[in-house]
């Protein structure tokens, strides 16, 4: 089953998706000035890309899965995220542009990829440093 949400309000915009099942493919397309995302997937196959844009974005996702392909983009002056990603198999790519961010990534498995890639003036953490602090986390 393939499941794609695209969510286009002003001005504040809530998506949650819970996917789960054998294999599934979860897009999630979220733009306006305020939005608050939140995906939960879990399954032996996953999929999950969520392009999200906005003024003030808060994004939490939580992945489980033997084998979870997660790609997240996000662009605003005021971003939040979150990613909790446990398995055996995990790509993570975070993508984040905007001049005040914060990032928290918690990442355990076997096997995992995880590529951070932040833009812009990053006030809280320099980007040498958030990079060595995910790189210990795996």
């Amino acid at each position: 089953m393939d499941l794609v949400a695209v969510v286009c309000g002003w001005p504040v915009v809530d998506l949650v998706a819970v996917v789960s099942g054998p294999s599934r493919d979860h897009m999630a397309v979220v733009s306006g000035p305020s939005v608050d995302l939140v995906v939960m997937v879990s399954g032996p196959s996953v999929d999950l890309m969520a392009v999200v844009s906005g003024l003030s974005v808060d994004l939490v996702v939580v992945v489980s899965g033997p084998t979870v392909n997660l790609m997240v983009m996000m662009r605003g002056p005021s971003v939040d995220l979150v990613a909790v990603v446990s398995g055996p198999s995990v790509d993570l790519v975070v993508m984040v542009s905007g001049p005040s961010m914060v990032l928290v990534s918690v990442v355990s498995g076997s096997s995992v990829d995880l590529v951070a890639m932040v833009r812009e003036c990053l006030r809280i953490f320099p980007v040498r440093a958030l990079e060595s602090e995910l790189v210990a986390d795996t």
